[in-house]
């Protein structure tokens, strides 16, 4: 089986081929191995545990995702930004949970699975660690996977051989590859995520000295600045309301409606402004002048909408009118689609 993976810290996406791609939440909460197996709906695969697995502090372990981590005092994994993500347990959680939705839906067991999988470019392009041999060395040998709710083992083996490891946000830009406007000059690549933002300087499409970098800041900063502004006004919402708040511009309390678009806006702004200054930072730090980047691709979520409110237009505004704009055509899932891309032979660049 092949697959392409792009493990997040808020979604998981893996790719069957470029159109046809899964996605799941990437929150888990860590149980006691032994406690009962409770339904809480329909999706029997929410509960799982780690019988085998070449990661040995995930040999024994169990997690439950979604509505079901309500029935348990469970610990919550998510992928942080405290230490590379390729050292994080919650990474091949995820992988491996998702591999086992994969072949549970092809009716498969007993096999060899294929794999692409994207890291961080600052990980990618390290010259002090090779993370991509790390994550190849956490991700090939052999997996035994229960699931409590269906009475059944999923069992397959990933070979060292068979493992792709490509640099975030980078391997989105390979959608340009044929557009010499941006592949001439210097090209700047932003790929915000859920935890962390990815940039990266390319000159001429090649990587510029150490211009590869990793913001600690995502979407769940949108949210915690939305959240913020809110609790000052006397109003208090969860992660989720204040996900909302960006798609409606308004929240509900009790059977009142609030008009939180000031709120967004500010929040907007606030992130637009950061990611500005990480720019400017990482353009100095390899001496790079604003005024000398010719493109600039935008990857990732936070990057959705149009008109003047959107982070994308606040972003540019700041960057400059003279830096020719890119988007890929999926904002979200531009990394999984090329990784599956580069893995049917439509690009070379990966680490083997």
């Amino acid at each position: 089986m092949l697959r392409a993976l792009d493990v997040g810290g808020s979604q998981t996406r893996i790719a069957k081929a470029q159109d046809n791609i899964r996605i799941f939440d990437s929150v888990s909460f860590e149980i006691d191995i032994n406690l009962p197996a409770k339904t809480y709906d329909e999706d029997f695969l929410n509960d799982f545990i780690i019988k085998a697995a070449p990661r040995r502090d995930l040999i024994n372990t169990r997690y439950v995702k979604g509505a079901v981590g309500d029935l348990y005092q469970g610990k919550l994994i998510v992928i942080d930004n405290q230490s590379p993500k390729t050292e994080q347990k919650p990474t091949y959680v995820n992988a491996i949970y998702a591999i086992c939705r994969e072949l549970i839906a092809e009716d498969l067991t007993n096999v060899d699975v294929k794999i692409g999988i994207c890291i961080p470019v600052a990980e990618f392009f390290s010259a002090q660690v090779a993370y991509d041999a790390t994550i190849r060395a956490n991700l090939a040998g052999s997996y035994v996977i229960n699931f409590p709710l269906l009475g059944r083992d999923v069992v397959f083996n990933i070979k060292a051989a068979d493992i792709f490891v490509f640099p975030e946000g980078v391997i989105a830009a390979y959608a340009f590859l044929k557009d010499r406007q941006f592949t001439n000059g210097i090209s700047l690549i932003i790929d915000a995520g859920y935890r962390s933002t990815d940039i990266t300087i390319l000159r001429n499409f090649k990587p510029l000295g150490k211009g590869a970098r990793s913001l600690p800041i995502g979407g769940i900063n949108l949210e915690a600045f939305v959240i913020g502004e809110l609790e000052r006004s006397g109003l208090n919402i969860t992660r989720e309301e204040a996900k909302e708040a960006f798609v409606e511009e308004r929240i509900r309390n009790g059977s009142n409606y609030y008009d939180v678009k000031r709120y967004v806006s500010n929040a907007k702004i606030q992130f637009a402004s950061e990611l500005k200054n990480g720019i400017i930072d990482t353009l100095s730090y390899n001496g790079v002048a604003l005024r000398a980047i010719n493109n600039v691709l935008y990857v990732g979520r936070p990057f959705s909408g149009e008109g003047n409110d959107s982070i994308k237009t606040m972003l540019s505004l700041a960057l400059g009118s003279s830096i020719r704009e890119f988007e890929v055509s999926n904002l979200a899932t531009a990394n999984v689609e090329a990784v599956m891309g580069a893995m049917m032979g439509a690009n070379s660049l990966q680490n083997t």
